[in-house]
């Protein structure tokens, strides 16, 4: 997801681990937002369902740096 700091998009990386996929990449340019996103979605995750594994991957940086995107 991309800028996964705002409630919008927090919500829709909720609906998503709900789909049980199997890596969740959370892209944010502001280390405090991608913190709270990583951290409030770590905690859901646990609550919905601990034995489905999702593997998420915060990344601090902008989606314009195509080598980190790869």
């Amino acid at each position: 997801m991309i800028g996964d700091g705002g409630s919008i998009v927090s919500d829709l990386c909720v609906q998503i681990i709900k789909l049980k996929l199997k890596k969740l990449l959370l892209v944010e340019m502001d280390e405090y937002a991608l913190y709270s996103s990583h951290s409030q979605l770590e905690r859901i995750w646990d609550i919905l369902d601990n034995l489905n594994v999702v593997h998420m991957l915060p990344l601090l940086a902008p989606v314009q740096d195509k080598d980190r995107m790869l």
